[in-house]
């Protein structure tokens, strides 16, 4: 497949939750979802050692491919086709999720070799990241990304928010909000928004039974789903480059 950014390195998206169940990894999923059925080579990287394994969120438990373990043993540079290739595959999204196995071991060095590595060989990255600084910080600052922080329309949530942003204020990398609309939610969209005093990239509602297809293993449906507009918001900028 020709890949649609086969001029430049690729786009690097880091998804993060406000809170803990925020919906961050099922957002990834669908970024990258989207951007493979648009056509680019679309790597989707775990990076929460303590998620459970985007895997299960994809519905691609089963499949095989290299583990973060094995890249912990490998120094230096890493071989950029070579690893897009030993990534395991689910509807064309190549992804390499964390074990559930207490062998998953991910640095900081080693989350920014990898990135470096992909980037020479696919479209885009989407990494579902952990809200740990320890891991976060040191990708933001070395590697040219943007970020999506996923905030539910919960008090809680945004005051989470605003805690992450005010670390966040010596980095240069674009930074957008998405609102996630809870059915137990105590604030409006705007009222959401409006304090994080970052651009929005769009209202995801939730659903209920999107949330159980997701736990029954059934992975992010293509199509019109919850995560449709802020998808589309997010691959625009690829759209606009090749128009």
């Amino acid at each position: 497949m020709t890949g649609i950014n086969s001029s430049a390195l690729a786009r690097v998206v880091v998804v993060v939750g406000a809170r803990g169940g925020a919906g961050a990894s099922s957002l990834a999923v669908a970024i990258a979802q989207s951007s493979a059925q648009e056509g680019r080579r679309t790597v989707l990287l775990d990076a929460d050692e303590l998620g459970g394994g985007i895997d299960l969120v994809l519905g691609a438990e089963g499949h095989r491919g290299v583990r973060w373990s094995e890249l912990a043993a490998v120094d230096g540079e890493l071989p950029s086709q070579a690893l897009f290739d030993a990534l395991a595959v689910h509807r064309g999204v190549h992804f390499l999720s964390c074990s559930r196995e207490g062998d998953t071991s991910i640095s900081p060095d080693l989350m920014i070799r990898v990135i470096h590595a992909l980037r020479a060989s696919c479209d885009l990255v989407v990494l579902d990241s952990p809200r740990q600084d320890d891991c976060l910080l040191p990708v933001l600052a070395t590697v040219q990304c943007e970020v999506l922080i996923v905030v539910p329309n919960e008090v809680r949530a945004v005051a989470a928010a605003s805690a992450w942003l005010s670390r966040w204020v010596g980095f240069t990398v674009p930074i957008r909000s998405v609102v996630v609309e809870l059915p137990t939610g105590g604030l409006s969209v705007r009222a959401t928004k409006k304090p994080l005093g970052i651009p929005s990239a769009g209202t995801i509602r939730y659903c209920l039974t999107t949330a159980q297809e997701l736990d029954r293993g059934s992975g992010v449906r293509s199509g019109k789903s919850p995560w449709t507009s802020v998808c589309s918001s997010v691959l625009d900028q690829d759209r606009q480059r090749v128009a």
